[in-house]
């Protein structure tokens, strides 16, 4: 899981949240199914999502729903699922001294056709379609597959549930970014949290906590992930900086 050369090796935000936002007509059909209930999940590290989903086998779809970079043509295929929000407004530029229009990107959003469950048949067609060369349906296929995976590892409660925590760890570690915990009896201060990049350098009376949060993190995502791919909902993901 090692990004590629010259790639962003974390989240550009600290926080932000996942909404899934409905067309128009999905919305009716949802208000009158489920009282108008969103589906979004609580507030989130991005860096924490895309560890998580690693850890659980779900490389592809961690990086489509984080702003990490492309670290293979897979990726770069599936980037273009991935588009940026931008809000617009006007900045001041000193050294040019004027005042310009401009957008800051604040979020992405991602179609769900890509997230939602299909017929044995149609996943049938993408493998062939896959295997024949063709970009597009590989990294269809190859999301298709995750969710798969995730929702029935969510219906399963996420077993193994230490192992997914050491898996976490070591992919923040090959990113760059490190785990941090404070150690037991340690009040929260500057210079009190330990860094480690692998999971054996984790103690054993830290490691219960980690999982919580990795559990937690999962458990989110199932919120919003598995109503779109059970239900076919028809919309977009939206993930934004809180």
């Amino acid at each position: 899981m090692t990004p590629m050369a010259g790639s962003r090796p974390c989240s550009k935000w600290g926080k932000w949240i996942i909404i899934y936002l409905p067309y128009a007509d999905e919305a009716r059909r949802l208000h009158l199914a489920y009282g108008g209930r969103m589906f979004m999940t609580d507030t989130l590290d991005p860096n924490d999502v895309f560890a998580a989903l690693c850890a659980v086998g779900c490389p592809r779809l961690a990086f489509l729903l984080t702003d990490f970079d492309p670290r293979d043509p897979l990726d770069e295929e599936l980037s273009k699922r991935r588009f940026w929000l931008y809000q617009a407004g006007k900045y001041y530029i000193p050294e040019r001294g004027e005042t310009v229009l401009g957008g800051e990107c604040w979020g992405i959003i991602v179609p769900t056709d890509i997230l939602r469950s299909v017929p044995d048949e149609a996943l049938a067609e993408m493998r062939e379609q896959a295997r024949a060369g063709d970009a597009w349906y590989a990294a269809e296929l190859a999301v298709k597959l995750e969710m798969a995976r995730f929702a029935e590892l969510a219906d399963a409660g996420f077993p193994n549930l230490s192992r997914i925590f050491d898996r976490y760890v070591d992919v923040l570690g090959e990113l760059g970014i490190g785990y941090e915990y404070l150690p037991p009896g340690e009040e929260r201060r500057i210079g009190a949290f330990v860094k480690v990049y692998r999971s054996d350098q984790v103690p054993r009376g830290v490691k219960e906590s980690g999982m919580r949060v990795v559990h937690y993190t999962l458990r989110e995502l199932a919120r919003v992930l598995l109503p779109v791919y059970y239900l076919g909902l028809r919309g977009f993901l939206i993930a934004h900086e809180t």
